[in-house]
C-alpha cells in the first residue's frame, strides 16, 4: 500500500476509532429516575432499615438513604473510603429509577454514578490512602446470633438505651452496619451463609462514672460475646473516593 493510500485509509478509520472509544466511555444511564427529599429517618417512628437500597432486575429503589450511602452503593465503598462535606451523611433521598432494559447489580451502580453526575453535579478523584481495615471472624465457640426465618427486609432498631438488634441479615450486611459505628472498613471474612437476627445489649460494659470509656474496646467485647463475631485490625492501603464538588439538593425530576 502507498503511503497516499495509507492516509486515506487513516482518515477513514481515525474518525470512526475515534467516536468508538467515546461511546464506550460513556457510562450507562437511567431511562427514568425520581429524587425526593426524606427528612424522615424513621429513628423516633419506627425501626430503621438497613441501608434501604434494593436492587431488581432493571430497576434501583433507595429510601431514606443519605448522600454518603447513595455514593457508597454506586461505588461499592465501605465507610471511611469516601471523603467529602459532612452534611453527606445528613441529607437523605428517597431515589426511584429504572433502566431502559435488564441490568446487572453492576451497571445499576455504574448508573447510579452517573445520576449523582447529572442530578447533584457530583464531581471526585480518587486517591490510595491507608486505612484501618477490621477483618470480620468467627470467635472461639461459633456465631451466637440466630438463623432468622422467612423472607422480609433487613431492620436494624437501634435504641438510646444502648441496645440494637438486626433481624434478616447476612454477615456481609452486619459488616456494613459495624462500618458506620467505626467509621472504618469491616470486611466479612467469616464465610458464613444465611441470614441471622443479632441483639447487642452495651449496658453491661459501659465502665462506672468518672471511668474512662473506650467505644472500640466496648463494641468489639459485646461483638465477640454476644455475636460469636471478633475483628482482626490490619493497614491496608484502599482506593478511597474523595468528593470533590456536590451540590446538596439534585435538578429537579
Amino acid at each position: 500500500m502507498t503511503r497516499g493510500a495509507i492516509l486515506s485509509y487513516l482518515t477513514l478509520i481515525v474518525p470512526a476509532a475515534a467516536f468508538a472509544q467515546t461511546h464506550a466511555l460513556t457510562p450507562p444511564a437511567f431511562d427514568v429516575a425520581s429524587i425526593k427529599p426524606n427528612g424522615d429517618l424513621s429513628g423516633n417512628n419506627g425501626p430503621a432499615r438497613l441501608v434501604g437500597i434494593h436492587a431488581g432486575s432493571n430497576t434501583l429503589t433507595m429510601r431514606r438513604v443519605s448522600l454518603m450511602d447513595g455514593i457508597r452503593w454506586a461505588f461499592q465503598l465501605s465507610a471511611g473510603q469516601v471523603s467529602g462535606p459532612a452534611w453527606l451523611s445528613s441529607q437523605h433521598f428517597d431515589i426511584t429509577a429504572k433502566a431502559a432494559g435488564p441490568a446487572t447489580e453492576a451497571q445499576l451502580r455504574l448508573m447510579l454514578q452517573a445520576l449523582l453526575a447529572e442530578r447533584f453535579k457530583m464531581t471526585f478523584h480518587r486517591e490510595s490512602k491507608q486505612l484501618t481495615v477490621y477483618n470480620l471472624l468467627e470467635a472461639k465457640g461459633g456465631i451466637k446470633c440466630k438463623v432468622a426465618e422467612g423472607e422480609g427486609e433487613v431492620v436494624v432498631t437501634p435504641s438510646q438505651a444502648g441496645t440494637a438488634t438486626i433481624q434478616r441479615a447476612t454477615i456481609a450486611q452486619a459488616a456494613d452496619f459495624l462500618s458506620d459505628m467505626f467509621q472504618q472498613p469491616v470486611v466479612d471474612r467469616t464465610g458464613l451463609k444465611g441470614r441471622y437476627n443479632c441483639s447487642m445489649d452495651f449496658r453491661g460494659y459501659v465502665p462506672d462514672p468518672g471511668q474512662p470509656v473506650d467505644p472500640m474496646s466496648l463494641i468489639t467485647t459485646a461483638l465477640r460475646e454476644q455475636f460469636g463475631l471478633r475483628v482482626d485490625a490490619k493497614k491496608v492501603a484502599m482506593d478511597v473516593v474523595v468528593v470533590d464538588h456536590i451540590e446538596k439538593l439534585p435538578t429537579a425530576n
